[in-house]
């Protein structure tokens, strides 16, 4: 099966959705990460616009190596809530320069949801929830578009059938905060020094879980 190429309108498209969702991590992020992403997105869409493929794959190995590279020196490990949140936003840029397909795409989408998840690990905020709920629903009708078989549907009815998802995804949600085990702490402070879960947070977990048996 041949990949379909991506068009200028999908990339900008997945691009707008990508930096609505790093809207939430501009206190947290490091700038030059946020440059990154911006300067790969600017350049791919750039070529995209001229009708052009991705950047030449030693390019862009040469690019991802140094950005990587730059990552480790910062955090000295990608383990851990901010140096994990960090390399999923530079990958989703890395991954938005060599986009040439619509699989591309469909990972982008994914880190993004990702993102948006652990925005909510570092914030509390009703409002930030909110807002990235709303995020999370012009990314998944933006996926709806890119999935769609001619004719492509226009914006509002993808919305609607975003917004229908959702909704059917919330009585599970609600589910799972009535019975999923409680731990100690909330989950955004997770340990951020780069080490591992202990094993007693684990124990607790399933000490949790059985105690609600």
């Amino acid at each position: 099966m041949i990949p379909k190429p991506v068009s200028y309108e999908q990339l900008a498209g997945i691009s707008a959705c990508l930096a609505l969702a790093l809207v939430a991590h501009l206190g947290t992020l490091p700038v030059w990460v946020l440059v990154t992403v911006a300067v790969s997105g600017g350049i791919r869409a750039a070529r995209a616009r001229r009708g052009r493929a991705a950047p030449p794959r030693a390019v862009r190995l040469a690019v991802d190596a140094l950005a990587i590279a730059l990552l480790f020196l910062q955090f000295r490990t990608f383990n851990g809530l901010s140096a994990g949140t960090a390399l999923l936003a530079l990958t989703a840029g890395l991954k938005l320069l060599e986009t040439d397909t619509q699989r591309d795409i469909y990972i982008i989408t994914l880190i993004i949801y990702f993102l948006s998840v652990s925005a909510l690990l570092e914030g509390e905020s009703f409002w930030l929830l909110a807002y990235l709920i709303g995020v999370c629903w012009l990314t998944t009708a933006t996926l709806l578009r890119l999935t769609s078989t001619l004719p492509v549907p226009d914006w509002r009815r993808s919305l609607r059938y975003a917004g229908r998802i959702l909704s059917q995804a919330l009585p599970l949600a609600v589910v799972l905060w009535l019975f999923f085990p409680r731990f100690a702490g909330p989950l955004w402070h997770m340990p951020d020094d780069g080490s591992f879960i202990p094993p007693g947070w684990l124990l607790s977990a399933f000490s949790g879980l059985t105690r609600r048996r």
